[in-house]
């Protein structure tokens, strides 16, 4: 998983802790933890971004290289190298392997699992260059969750994200959710131009029912985005396809109901509504994995650690550090 936006982490030893690293920090809910210093090394904290792995609620680096292959473009008339056309390419290389999910209906699954099993006894190859034999992978798929991989209920994530609210100072009466973007996001507003952050219409707000009428109660309040551009190969068309702004992974996003804590009524009608959205997902091509989201990831809330070494006592308050 993409690690997400709000992190922090020391700038000289930087990384989770109980291997090299100092630990990681996350600014979402309290965004003023950009304000302090490591308290193992009082070196200044600075954004920490990459891949994680999670077990249970124990979070360690993803391990990635990447090395140039290099190779002469080929002129059409003489069928040699072309002069002065050399291309360098990236390929990857990840040592624990690549982890993912795929939601199947249920109408279609044995199809789906034939197709997976046929794609296991042959292997698979991914990404660009598979005509020059790039991107050859070998599969390995268990049906149901992958405790590794998969969030806890989203019911439990809300309440314990409510939980946590209630122990800090600047959200102490409020009711709040987060959106952590999993995989980049290609979101449009009404004029067809891309946008960089998420708004309450694109979770449902707006419309006439439960959901959006609670919804249309929360407001932005701290994000963390950026955005990339996006390419693709039209394998239909053999064309590029047309270049995409798209939302980071791993921005996260807090929209917050101030003065107001979510009722069980309430959070029984935000688990519903944001179930839907996390299994359909947001904003534009998702079926080409665009828009995965999740609500109230635990990595904003789940760990508590008591700052023994800080100035100000308002900062010293359950920081979250993973």
């Amino acid at each position: 998983m993409a690690i997400p936006l709000s992190a922090r982490s020391c700038k000289y030893e930087p990384g989770f802790r109980g291997a090299k690293g100092h630990g990681v920090y996350d600014a979402l809910l309290l965004p003023r933890v950009q304000e302090m210093r490591c308290d193992v090394c009082d070196g200044d904290l600075k954004g920490y971004e990459g891949w994680v792995y999670r077990s249970a609620d124990l979070y360690r680096s993803a391990e990635r290289a990447k090395s140039a292959v290099g190779h002469t473009a080929i002129d059409i008339r003489r069928r040699t190298a072309a002069q002065g056309m050399f291309y360098l390419e990236e390929s990857l290389t990840c040592p624990d392997g690549l982890g993912g999910e795929l939601r199947v209906p249920g109408g279609v699954e044995p199809e789906v699992i034939a197709i997976l099993d046929l794609a296991r006894g042959q292997g698979l190859r991914l990404g660009h260059g598979r005509s020059k034999g790039m991107g050859r992978v070998s599969l390995e798929f268990r049906e149901g969750p992958n405790p590794s991989y998969e969030q806890p209920p989203l019911l439990e994530r809300i309440e314990g994200m409510q939980a946590k609210l209630r122990q800090t100072a600047d959200h102490k009466e409020d009711a709040a959710f987060s959106v952590t973007f999993r995989s980049r996001t290609i979101l449009l507003d009404d004029y067809l131009r891309f946008r960089s952050r998420v708004t309450l219409e694109d979770l449902g707000g707006g419309r006439a029912d439960k959901l959006g009428a609670l919804l249309g109660q929360f407001r932005p309040a701290t994000r963390f985005t950026r955005t990339d551009w996006v390419h693709g190969w039209s394998s239909t068309t053999k064309l590029p396809k047309t270049p995409d702004l798209a939302v980071a992974a791993g921005a996260c996003f807090l929209l917050v109901r101030r003065g107001r804590p979510l009722s069980p009524d309430e959070t029984a009608v935000l688990c519903d509504g944001l179930e839907a959205v996390e299994a359909s997902g947001v904003g534009e091509r998702l079926t080409e994995g665009f828009g995965r989201v999740a609500f109230c990831d635990p990595f904003h809330w789940s760990q508590e650690y008591e700052r023994g070494s800080v100035e100000s006592e308002t900062l010293s308050t359950n920081c979250v550090l993973h």
